[in-house]
């Protein structure tokens, strides 16, 4: 009974474009949330996310505002096509995640191309979203990557206009690294090691000679403590210039 209702009053919405937000004298009000990763389907930790959105939308709408709650896919970075690869090698783990989320055996095939990826969830996300009731301007939707070059000229615009400010600068800092990609990677383009992230060493100096030698530690404040100075033989070890110091550490850390 309530689904029958629910698609009544959905139908009677759509018809009469209620959520449908064109230029005109009223106050605007803009309401815009993450996008959404399209690597999955839609869960109730992201409606939760969008249904407050949602919420203040109708509210504003209700109060006069010209309410513009538009909508958005995030389909870039290096997920997606990590996902994709390792369907195209046959990666058991990676094909039994599409059939947990109830993909067809028959289906899997089309998901070693990462462009399907962002077609297939972002059209059932759009579905389930309309069926769950969500007032937004569906006119306004898109997916981000290469695919749509406006929204790509749109960051590109961002960025110019950031360093022109001086608000960005290029620099270095820690990164989780993939060998096998060649470039850093987040938790969602990692297998195992979710949480992970860059572990932050002290690092002591030692004179010997006209070099030294560089012993790490997580614990600098027990160095006043500590009487030792252990090197494993099993370890290479390494001369590497630094500014205008020699530095003797391992060969690893180099």
């Amino acid at each position: 009974m309530f689904r029958t209702m629910d698609k009544k009053w959905q139908e009677r919405w759509e018809k009469a474009r209620i959520f449908e937000s064109d230029p005109d004298n009223r106050e605007k009000f803009f309401v815009n949330l993450p996008y959404p990763y399209m690597n999955g389907y839609l869960h109730l930790g992201r409606a939760f996310t969008f249904l407050r959105g949602d919420i203040i939308s109708r509210y504003k709408r209700m109060k006069g505002f010209n309410a513009l709650y538009p909508f958005a896919f995030h389909c870039t970075g290096t997920p997606i096509v990590a996902a994709a690869e390792r369907i195209s090698e046959g990666e058991e783990t990676q094909i039994n995640n599409l059939k947990k989320m109830g993909i067809p055996d028959g289906e899997i095939e089309n998901f070693k191309d990462p462009v399907y990826w962002t077609k297939h969830f972002s059209e059932e996300m759009t579905e389930h979203l309309k069926a769950t009731g969500f007032g937004i301007d569906w006119r306004r939707s898109f997916i981000t990557t290469s695919l749509n070059p406006y929204y790509n000229k749109f960051i590109e615009w961002q960025f110019r206009k950031l360093k022109e400010k001086g608000l960005i600068a290029i620099g270095k800092h820690p990164v989780i690294w993939c060998p096998k990609c060649k470039n850093p990677v987040g938790d969602h383009a990692r297998l195992e090691g979710e949480g992970e992230t860059p572990q932050e060493f002290t690092l002591l100096k030692f004179e010997f000679g006209d070099s030294y030698i560089i012993a790490a530690t997580l614990r600098p404040e027990t160095v006043f403590g500590q009487t030792n100075l252990w090197v494993d033989p099993e370890i290479e070890y390494v001369k590497t210039k630094v500014d205008n110091e020699i530095w003797i550490m391992s060969k690893e850390c180099s």
